[in-house]
């Protein structure tokens, strides 16, 4: 339960402070290296859509939602599928 309330707070932290691309990539690495999944991630961040304060707020969850995924380009994927 902590891990999840970290991770959340953690991805709300760099989603409103609109993180680079890169920091964000690096991020999802060191929660990979430490045992969580693409779907823990990808369901802490559809929780945070759901509070989306506005579009640019839902458009940076989607982002880093596409990197989550893979739906970016090769160096900024993190799970290999």
């Amino acid at each position: 339960m902590l891990k999840s309330v970290r991770l959340s707070e953690e991805l709300a932290a760099m989603i409103s402070e609109d993180a680079p691309a890169t920091e964000v990539a690096t991020k999802l690495r060191e929660y990979r290296d430490s045992g969580i999944t693409r779907d823990d991630v990808l369901g802490t961040l559809e929780g945070l859509r759901a509070l989306a304060k506005g579009e640019a707020e839902e458009d940076r969850i989607l982002d880093v939602m596409d990197i989550v995924v893979g739906w970016c380009g090769g160096h900024m994927k993190v799970w290999e599928d």
